[in-house]
């Protein structure tokens, strides 16, 4: 597969790549970290965002950049609207995974296990999420400073993962909600997502995470 045909699903299970600060001290303990965020996760039931999406590719040596919409509805459906710089739709639904490109006209139909990113699915489809289950998670510690409203998690996964290597989440420290995630990949891709515009349980249709392939496209089943 060349540069032009590479699925930004694959780079996105593979915002700017944060640099922290130096380890000082930790605001909060990780075990009200990580029940904060499992209630946030356990009480969302669909969530809908704009999100800015920036990678470094390690087999490239270049950043790329692309920005859309994105809807998730437990269980097991997910759904990118890519706007820029080209379109594209990535549609998930119960673990099968749709790619439509309309300017290589073809689709890719694949797995998410075939993907590597069954990490990102668990993470934000289980029905019922336990963090402590599926990852081992860490607190990434930050100096003190007045009014600071982020926390940061660092998320291993403990399956036989095919591509992710690690998940950093930054945390809105008052509600838990996850305002953005960067993935580093076992490739050595960093690809992260930043959220804004975000809503929660809207009443998304499940009608939503429907796809059928255009007439006339090609379609690629790896």
């Amino acid at each position: 597969m060349n540069k032009k045909n590479y699925p930004t699903f694959i780079i996105f299970a593979c915002l700017f790549v944060l640099t922290l600060s130096p380890p000082a001290s930790q605001s909060e303990p990780l075990n009200k970290i990580i029940q904060g965020l499992q209630t946030y996760l356990n009480a969302s039931n669909d969530f809908t965002a704009t999100f800015v999406q920036e990678s470094e590719l390690y087999s490239f040596n270049e950043k790329q950049r692309a920005e859309g919409k994105v809807y998730f509805m437990k269980p097991g459906k997910m759904k990118w609207e890519y706007r820029k710089p080209e379109l594209q739709t990535i549609v998930v639904n119960n673990k099968k995974v749709w790619i439509y490109s309309p300017e290589e006209n073809q689709v890719i139909e694949t797995k998410i296990d075939a993907l590597g990113a069954v990490a990102i699915y668990d993470l934000f489809l289980s029905d019922k999420i336990n963090l402590m289950k599926l990852f081992r998670v860490s607190a990434i510690k930050q100096k003190e400073k007045p009014n600071n409203k982020e926390l940061f998690l660092e998320l291993f996964p403990k399956s036989n993962e095919v591509n992710i290597k690690k998940i950093i989440l930054k945390l809105n420290k008052i509600h838990y909600q996850i305002e953005s995630f960067i993935i580093h990949d076992k490739m050595g891709n960093i690809t992260a997502i930043t959220f804004s515009d975000i809503q929660i349980n809207k009443g998304l249709n499940t009608s939503t995470f429907d796809f059928k392939i255009p007439e006339g496209v090609e379609l690629l089943v790896p």
